[in-house]
């Protein structure tokens, strides 16, 4: 997991106490006076939406969408996979012949393939830091496919 990731993941827990813990007040403040039930309701969603994406930070980080598993090659083909962003989502990835790649731009959680030297590509979001992607797909490619291919760091 990222330092972004590893931050945002804290952050959200935080509000999710903190919404939490002002909904119960709310709540027993309602029960013994005359409170608003909006105040309740809304505070209970903030804190209940913010625990649903802390866990989905936390499963970012093992199983399905680690970089070894979103990028893996079969033979003379490359398959590349995104994190699900937005509920929508590659299942099955791009497919790429190796010799058709010819730019890889790495940066933190982000991967760009551009094919055929045109300018043309993909780009997928990852759970990863740019070094350890860059690493991951090195290890997958020969070093004569590896002079073949630009890795440029984007910012």
């Amino acid at each position: 997991m990222t330092k972004n990731q590893r931050l945002k993941q804290k952050a959200l827990f935080a509000l999710g106490v903190l919404t939490g813990l002002t909904a119960l007040y709310r709540m027993y403040d309602y029960m013994m006076a005359d409170g608003q039930l909006l105040g309740v309701l809304s505070m209970s969603v903030l804190s209940i939406s913010s625990f649903y994406w802390v866990d989905r930070y936390q499963k970012m980080d093992k199983g399905d969408y680690t970089v070894d598993k979103l990028i893996t090659r079969e033979q003379d083909k490359m398959t590349f996979r995104g994190v699900p962003a937005s509920g929508y989502v590659l299942e099955k990835g791009i497919e790429l012949d190796v010799n058709r790649l010819s730019i890889l731009g790495i940066r933190e959680d982000y991967l760009s393939v551009i094919i055929d030297g045109n300018g043309n590509g993909y780009d997928f979001i990852l759970a990863g830091d740019g070094q350890v992607i860059e690493s991951h797909i090195r290890s997958l490619l020969s070093e004569k496919e590896q002079e073949n291919i630009t890795f440029k760091r984007v910012k």
